[in-house]
């Protein structure tokens, strides 16, 4: 560890300025004065990034998330799409995993990763405010590093080097080869002449490729995304390798392929038609389509589906079930996606995505094996919002939630603020017994003016899912009683209309032009790592120029955005 941790901190501190430019060293306050180790021995207490007092931690840095949005209008009162500002933030974990693998064409990794403590502020991992690597974290990714370098040079050493020797040609070849795919981008001269003065200067190939895999993996020319650009008059222009990579991991959670960066590299990519060219491609692939699914399941929090404690009924939730259950999800977003549908297919479609372990769970016979079928949806409401992923996710230890139910679809489906309860308020509920529905018991939130005001807005949303139980299955009765499904839409584009079940509220849904556009927006914000930079405009661009029928088109409208080619510049110190 220590061989690699000064290697890095030699070869790499000149490059610090490279990294940032003069204009962002301080505001950024990403790497410390002397040198560009990252949080690591040589680096003792950086400031917080986006902080000049350096306030927090002293042993953290954290990525970015750029200015207060601003907001820009034109002589029609219209509002003026702008760049975002220039961002520096960490890998998540899903990036820093596939990154991996690409780099090694590989998924054949020994050791566990080190990234597995996210922190999703404002309840997506890819916020970057919200990433950072700390103290101990850095220890970790500095440990995995060596592992994985010992692991590549024994098992795939044709993806460090194709020559073997420790010559000036093999270690020029390992810089333009390995480094470059794993810092992304062009190395600068002055790093090279750094890395392979210090590379020759090992005993023989082997020794030094297990060095620069090492250095090469805990350096923040990998760990970071850097999206900065180059200040041009009022505009900083992304390079070709900020491009790339920017596009990458905004449509694949992704390092860019071998066709991105040839683009990158012979400067291709300095239009939108260019940039639109590759981006269509990357559409066709299955990186895609996982990075769609990964949002869509933070977008409406499924995860809890894994790890949440049921005591509900008789019937033990096992892990392969609770897997199957996002699986789930995840085929319905691919099947959507690739048939061209949009967010009305994802919240309507009239079938299921069932295995036989899920299909069993929900009384549908027929079907057997792990493969995911197809079938018609029957008595569930088809869509996202009927699967058991959603339905257990938001629910009690021991019933199903209104309340749950329905905060998660007015903040996350309709863009509206839910207030905290008011500290003097008991928010526990009688338990359910016998004699009670689950609706029954909860309809006491309406019963006391405190709680009322916020809970119609909430709970009637719910109500429309009562016809399941707390683990996700269909129901027509709870303890002997007619469950009951109607509510209102409180608060959808400005009016509150009734349904009957969960697929009349889900047909409102669909027809409303607030879902709608706290869809895009939530996705924009999932992408980009950041909060609207310039109000709601480019929001509004994206819903204005996507087709509502195809999920592409929207990708399509947000790496359209004038974010994709260029950035605010930071500002003179």
């Amino acid at each position: 560890m220590y061989e690699s941790s000064r290697l890095f901190a030699e070869a790499s501190k000149h490059a610090a300025r490279d990294l940032l430019g003069l204009r962002a060293w301080h505001r950024l306050g990403f790497f410390c004065a002397c040198s560009l180790l990252l949080a690591l021995s040589a680096c003792s207490s950086p400031q917080l990034l986006g902080s000049e007092e350096g306030a927090g931690d002293e042993n953290e840095i954290v990525a970015t998330d750029g200015a207060e949005p601003t907001v820009t209008l034109n002589d029609g009162g219209q509002c003026v799409l702008s760049s975002g500002p220039g961002v520096i933030r960490r890998l998540t974990k899903r990036e820093y995993q596939k990154s991996l693998v690409s780099l090694f064409e590989s998924t054949d990794f020994p050791f566990e990763e080190p990234l597995s403590g996210n922190i999703e502020e404002g309840g997506y991992s890819t916020r970057a405010s919200g990433l950072w690597v700390r103290d101990l974290s850095a220890q970790a990714i500095s440990i995995h590093a060596e592992a994985i370098a010992g692991w590549a040079v024994e098992s795939v050493p044709e993806r460090i080097s194709l020559c073997r020797e420790l010559t000036p040609s093999c270690v020029d070849e390992m810089l333009e080869t390995f480094a470059r795919r794993a810092f992304r981008m062009s190395l600068t001269d002055v790093m090279r002449e750094r890395y392979s003065a210090t590379l020759l200067g090992r005993s023989d190939w082997p020794d030094a490729a297990r060095l620069l895999v090492s250095v090469a993996i805990q350096s923040p020319y990998f760990l970071y995304r850097r999206e900065l650009g180059v200040a041009q008059g009022s505009e900083a222009l992304l390079s070709a390798d900020e491009r790339a990579a920017s596009l990458a991991y905004s449509l694949t959670a992704n390092s860019p392929d071998a066709e991105l960066q040839a683009a990158a590299a012979s400067d291709t990519l300095n239009s939108e038609a260019q940039l639109l060219a590759e981006a269509s491609r990357l559409l066709d692939t299955e990186g895609t389509v996982d990075a769609l699914s990964a949002f869509v399941i933070e977008w409406l929090a499924l995860e809890p589906v894994l790890t949440k404690t049921k005591t509900e009924g008789d019937i033990e939730l096992s892990p392969e079930l609770r897997e199957a259950m996002l699986g789930e999800v995840r085929a319905l977003v691919a099947a959507v996606y690739r048939e061209g549908g949009g967010l009305s297919e994802l919240l309507r479609r009239e079938t299921v995505f069932v295995n036989g372990l899920l299909a069993a769970h929900y009384e549908i016979e027929g079907v057997s094996g792990d493969e995911f079928v197809e079938v018609p949806a029957g008595n569930r409401v088809g869509g996202l919002l009927g699967t058991a992923a959603y339905l257990i996710s938001h629910s009690t230890v021991d019933s199903s939630s209104p309340t749950a139910r329905g905060y998660f679809i007015r903040k996350r489906l309709l863009c509206l603020d839910v207030p905290p309860p008011p500290p003097s308020v008991d928010t526990d509920l009688p338990m359910l017994t016998g004699d009670l529905t689950t609706r029954q018991r909860f309809s006491q939130h309406l019963a006391d003016p405190v709680c009322e005001s916020c809970h119609v807005q909430i709970d009637n949303y719910g109500y429309a899912f009562e016809s399941y139980d707390g683990l996700g299955r269909f129901r027509e009765r709870e303890n002997g009683i007619a469950v009951e499904t109607v509510g209102q839409a409180v608060d959808l584009d400005g009016a509150s209309p009734a349904f009957n079940d969960g697929r009349g509220l889900t047909t409102l849904l669909v027809g409303s032009a607030q879902v709608k556009a706290c869809f895009h927006q939530h996705l924009l914000e999932y992408i980009s790592g950041q909060v609207s930079w310039d109000g709601n405009c480019s929001v509004d661009e994206v819903v204005r120029s996507s087709d509502d029928a195809s999920l592409q088109s929207t990708l399509s409208a947000i790496v359209s955005l004038p974010h994709y080619q260029s950035r605010i510049p930071q500002g003179e110190l």
